[in-house]
C-alpha cells in the first residue's frame, strides 16, 4: 500500500445553510449527511440484508440504529475505521480486500450521501426514496437556485498499483440526479501522475433507465458520458475542489490548498464544449429543467472491484472541510 507523506491539517466543519455549526472547532457538523460504508447491514448491525451495504444516519433522522457523527468511529471488519474524525480531519477509508457494493454499482464505497432540507417533524424525514431529500436547480421549497459542494481533501494513502494492477482511482465528489443512473458530476483522482479527472454525462435517462445495446442503437446513450482534466495534486498534498450547479452552467474548480495550480471551467446548458479527448459534447438543457433532483456526495468511491488479494491496500483520504451551500 502506498503511504502519502502527511502535511497539513486544518480545522474544518461541515456546514449547510439554516444549519448552525458546532462550537468545536475540530468536528464536523453531519446533520445534513448519512453515509454508507462497505460492510453490509447483516454484518454490520447484526440483522438486515446480507447483500445491502449498511448506512449511519444523522441524529435528527430518528433512526433506531447507530447515529453519524463527528465523534463517531465507523468500525465494521476492516481493521481500520471507515469514517472518523481525528485531529479535525474526516478520514474516509476502504481495504479493497472486500466489502459489499451498493445498487447498481460494482464498486465498495465510505460515502456521505446529502439530505437536503430535512423536516426532522415528518415522519420519515431522512428517505431518499422520494425527492423530498434532493434539491431542484430553482428549488421552490427553499428558494436557492445555486448549490455547491466545495472540499478541501488530502490522499493520506492508496492502494499499490504492482499489487492491484488498477489505477488508484477513486471518485472524491459527485453530483447525482435522484433516480438517474447516468451521474451528472464524478470528481476522480487518479493517481501522483495524472491530472484530476471530471465525468461527466451529456444526457440521461428518468426512472433509473440504464443505457443498453437496443437503447443505444436510437439515442446514443453508449456516447453521453465524457470528461474534463482539471489540475494535478499529488497524495499527501492538500487541495480543494468547488462544484457549483445553477441554471445556467456547472462551474468546476480545483486548486492547490494556497490557491496555486487553479484550474476553473464554466460548462454552460446547451453549448458545445471539447472533452478531454477533443470530441465535441453538450449537456443537454433538460438537466436544468427542474424534471430532475439533485444531491451532493463526498467522501471515497473507488474505481475498482474489491477482491480478496487486494486485502490490506487502502485507500485513505482525509478533508479538512466538506461545505454545502445553497443560496
Amino acid at each position: 500500500m502506498k503511504m502519502a507523506l502527511s502535511t497539513l491539517a486544518v480545522c474544518g466543519l461541515i456546514a449547510a445553510p439554516a444549519m448552525s455549526a458546532s462550537g468545536d472547532a475540530l468536528s464536523f457538523d453531519l446533520s445534513p449527511w448519512k453515509i454508507t460504508i462497505p460492510d453490509s447491514q447483516l454484518d454490520y448491525y447484526g440483522s438486515g440484508k446480507a447483500g445491502t451495504a449498511a448506512e449511519l444516519l444523522p441524529a435528527q433522522c430518528n433512526d433506531r440504529r447507530d447515529v453519524l457523527s463527528s465523534q463517531s468511529a465507523v468500525k465494521g471488519l476492516s481493521d481500520a475505521a471507515y469514517f472518523e474524525v481525528v485531529d479535525g480531519r474526516a478520514h474516509f477509508r476502504a481495504d479493497m480486500g472486500r466489502g459489499i457494493t451498493t445498487e447498481n454499482s460494482n464498486y465498495i464505497r465510505s460515502e456521505l450521501r446529502e439530505l437536503f432540507n430535512v423536516d426532522a417533524e415528518s415522519r420519515n424525514p431522512c428517505s431518499t426514496s422520494t425527492a423530498n431529500t434532493s434539491w431542484f436547480i430553482n428549488d421552490e421549497a427553499t428558494g436557492t437556485s445555486t448549490h455547491t459542494l466545495a472540499s478541501t481533501l488530502r490522499i493520506d494513502s492508496y492502494p499499490d498499483r504492482a499489487v492491484t494492477n488498477e489505477m488508484p482511482k477513486v471518485v472524491v465528489g459527485q453530483v447525482h440526479g435522484w433516480k438517474v443512473k447516468q451521474a451528472l458530476v464524478k470528481l476522480q483522482w487518479e493517481g501522483d501522475d495524472k491530472p484530476v479527472r471530471v465525468i461527466l454525462n451529456q444526457d440521461f435517462f428518468l426512472d433509473n433507465k440504464s443505457c443498453n445495446s437496443e437503447l443505444a442503437k436510437t439515442t446514443g446513450c453508449d456516447l453521453w458520458s465524457f470528461s474534463v482534466e482539471m489540475g494535478q495534486y499529488q497524495a499527501g498534498d492538500e487541495w480543494s475542489y468547488e462544484i457549483t450547479v445553477d441554471d445556467k452552467a456547472i462551474y468546476l474548480m480545483t486548486r492547490d490548498a494556497d490557491g496555486s495550480n487553479k484550474v476553473e471551467r464554466t460548462l454552460n446548458w446547451g453549448e458545445t464544449t471539447q472533452d478531454r479527448d477533443g470530441r465535441d459534447v453538450l449537456l443537454v438543457n433538460e438537466w436544468a429543467t427542474g424534471e430532475v433532483a439533485y444531491y451532493f456526495k463526498a467522501g471515497i468511491y473507488p474505481q475498482f472491484r474489491p477482491a480478496a488479494k487486494y486485502a490490506g491496500q487502502v485507500f485513505d483520504v482525509s478533508f479538512s472541510d466538506i461545505n454545502l451551500t445553497h443560496k
